[in-house]
Formats: structure tokens, sequence, C-alpha cells
């Protein structure tokens, strides 16, 4: 995670060998929070301007490992193959960063989280993974058409005779173990999308796996596969995936709607009623199944969203308040539907957003108050740096948070209001752990 990880290490047989063998219980899930851990502390071509001589040159693995184990982020009395614990090791090979502009330290990381991502989601129910280290900040958020390929030749032929256009988002399925077969990897069409410039305004969906050496918007891995009839077969030509990858939470992939309550494959439609979309009866089928298959709190149940998720998350709260403990947004909106029962809100909005303006921010804060029975009169509240009031009493069992943040730039210095703060994330998952229980009859 400190490096650029590779993806090949959460899916290299080797690893699930030693796994097995071990009895150690690991699952996608734990890489995901490895990597929210340990921070990003080198960037290696392609998708950074150092090249592994330089890596070596500046202390190498050895004071990668020294700089985590000074900051209590490894255990330096793990034995090593040398036979001698880690710490004694590094000691002895003066380990230390020679060249802090190729090795960063903790407290100047490239990023203050791991290269990957492990997402899950509804067009991802079982996983998926991008090495966010190589996407550019604004494509961290990105909707638009898909395009779809049943092999990485067909992608590959269609950028390189210019089929794809800015804004795309491309899907290569059956190309996982079963669809391949065999997984091969898959280097040719990001290559292409980076050569040709577009690996900052086109994303990438597969079921299959992709080079290190890949960079750009490319989600990997997306599991179930399409060959096992995983939820990326159902996606047709021109629909619209809306993807989000969140900074400080779970991580999550949403496209605008896709499995009715039957079971059958179906994106949403506008002639859907109001209080009937399929978006809802998505989430009432997910409930069921997860509370079927996993022990899960039924009282104990949140949305978090961002743009499109955060007005489907807002929406699900009012229309699934007697089900929905809370929800978490960034620059949504509210649906004009039916509320059913209260459901505690933190939401978000930054009043210089022109793609959701504050306007529908405010409109979905109204909701929330008056769904949950609360006087519109605010008082000042944690988290200060995005500006919150809180709105009902101390212990309110259904408060509501609204946060008019002013962060606007990017990473990268580019205004750009619409964003996920950086540390809404764990706000909201304060928010969350703070509720009171509750009781539902």
């Amino acid at each position: 995670m400190v490096r650029l990880w590779q993806i090949y290490y959460i899916c290299h047989p080797l690893t699930q060998i030693l796994c097995r063998y071990g009895d150690i219980d690991i699952s996608l899930k734990d890489f995901g929070k490895v990597s929210k851990k340990i921070p990003h502390l080198t960037s290696i071509a392609p998708a950074g301007p150092h090249h592994v001589v330089d890596f070596f040159y500046a202390g190498g693995i050895p004071a990668i490992m020294l700089e985590l184990a000074q900051s209590g982020l490894i255990n330096t009395e793990t034995m090593t193959v040398y036979g001698k614990p880690l710490g004694e090791m590094l000691d002895e090979n003066q380990a230390g960063i020679k060249d802090p502009a190729v090795i960063r330290s903790t407290n100047n990381p490239v990023h203050t989280t791991g290269g990957l991502a492990v997402l899950a989601g509804n067009l991802a129910p079982d996983g998926a993974i991008v090495k966010q280290a190589a996407v550019a900040d604004e494509m961290l958020i990105h909707s638009g058409p898909a395009r779809i390929f049943s092999s990485e030749e067909d992608a590959y032929q269609a950028i390189m005779s210019a089929q794809i256009n800015k804004g795309d988002v491309i899907v290569v399925r059956y190309e996982g173990p079963k669809g391949g077969p065999g997984m091969q990897e898959m280097l040719s069409p990001t290559s292409a999308l980076a050569g040709m410039g577009m690996d900052k305004d086109v994303a990438l969906i597969t079921d299959g796996r992709f080079s290190g050496a890949s960079r750009g918007s490319a989600i990997g891995h997306v599991s179930p596969e399409a060959a096992a009839g995983g939820p990326i077969a159902a996606v047709n030509e021109g629909d619209i995936p809306d993807r989000a990858t969140l900074q400080s939470s779970d991580d999550f992939v949403y496209p605008a709607g896709l499995i009715a309550a039957d079971g059958k494959f179906s994106w949403y439609e506008r002639s859907d009623p109001r209080n009937q979309l399929r978006d809802f009866a998505l989430f009432d089928a997910l409930l069921e199944s997860f509370s079927k298959d996993y022990c899960i709190d039924r009282d104990q149940v949140f949305a978090v969203g961002h743009s499109l998720g955060a007005s489907f998350a807002n929406s699900l709260g009012c229309a699934r308040g007697s089900v929905i403990r809370g929800v978490g947004t960034v620059a949504g909106r509210i649906w004009d539907i039916k509320c059913s029962g209260p459901a505690a809100a933190m939401i978000m909005h930054n009043p210089k957003d022109d793609l959701v303006p504050l306007s529908r921010g405010l409109k979905a804060r109204d909701w929330a108050l008056t769904q949950n029975e609360l006087e519109p009169s605010a008082r000042p509240c944690e988290p200060r740096d995005l500006n919150c009031e809180c709105y009902g009493p101390i212990q309110a069992p259904n408060p509501v948070i609204w946060c008019p943040h002013s962060e606007d730039y990017n990473r990268s210095g580019k205004f750009y209001p619409h964003l996920w703060p950086k540390n809404a994330g764990a706000a909201i998952m304060d928010f969350f752990d703070a509720l009171p229980a509750q009781d539902r009859q």
C-alpha cells in the first residue's frame, strides 16, 4: 500500500494458498482496511514521476519499512527470513530515507491512504478493486454513458478506431476467471487510453484484471463476473453508471438502479411511480438478501452517498425511513416522493456547488427536519471545519446535521466545489456511531 500496490498481491494464487494452509481468515475487505491505514509514500512510474532505480537509491523497501515502524504501523518484533526480528534487521542494514523527494515520510505522504481501494456495491456485490493512487482527482467521481464490450480485444479495437468519446465508461466483461477464461492481464485498453491522453476523461470497468503498469480510472475484478451471472452482465450500451470512490469511508460502485425485487435485471425508468422506483426495490431486495446471509442488525442500516448517490441516499431515507436508521450525504438532493418514518441525517453541501445548487441541498435538509419533526432552529456543532449546524435537542433520537462546507479545491489545486471533503467519511461515521439506540415496534 505504501508503494503503488499491485492488484496481484490480492488475487495472486500464492496469497490465497498461504492464507488457506496457514489457516488465515482473510477477505477482500481486509485489504481495504489496510489500505485506509497505510499511507502512500512513493509514486512510481507509470502513475508517478519516479522509477524503480530512483526508489532503490532513495532507500528502497528497508527505508519504507523503517518509516512505517517509526510511525507504529508495523510490528518490529516480527521474525524475518534472516532469522532476526524485523527491527534488528533494519538496524543492521542502516535503513533510512536517503531522498525524501522519492520516498516521503508518513507526515508528508503522497496520499494519506494506500494505493488500492476495495469497492463494493450493487454493480460489484462481491467486490472490485481500483488502483486509486493512479486515478486523477477529477475522475474519482464520474458519470457517463456505458460502452459495452465482451472482450479486451473488442474494447481495444474501439479505442484505436476512435469510437470512444471523452466522458464514456468502457465496460469490458467476460474477461474474468470463467469468462476469459483464465483472467489474462489487461494492459492494452488502459495503455491506449493513456497514450491518447484520455485517461483523465474515460473510465473503465471490468470483471478482468489489469497490469501493474496500468493507470487511469480503471476498476477491475468486478465480482461476480459476467460469466457467473454478475450484475455487470446486465449493463446496456448507453446506460449511465455513476461511480464514487470515497476516501475516508466505505467504497462503493453505484449505478442508477439495476435489479428489481423479483431478481430480474432492469434499470430505473422515468415512468416508474415515484414511490415504487426500482432503486428502492433494489434496496429492499439487497437488504432482504443480506439479512438472510449475514448477521445484520436491522436497526443499524445506514445509507451514504455523494452526488447522484447522495440523491439516492436522501430519497431512500425518505421513502424507507421506517427501515433506514440514518443517512450521510454530500452534494445531493431529494426526489419528490412520499416519505415514511423518521431517519437521522447528516447532509453536507458546498454553497458554491454549480452541479447541484445549494437550494436543492437545503430542500434535502428541510425534508429531514420535517420527517423527524424538528424545529428549524440550529446551533453550531462538530465538525466545525465543515461549518455544521445541529437541529434537535442533545441526544435527539433522530438529529439532523447540516454542513455547508467550504472545501472547493481538489488535491491538484483545481476549483471543484462538487467534491467529497477529505474528512467527510470520518464525520459521517462519527455521526452514525453517536446516534442513540432506537426502539422499533
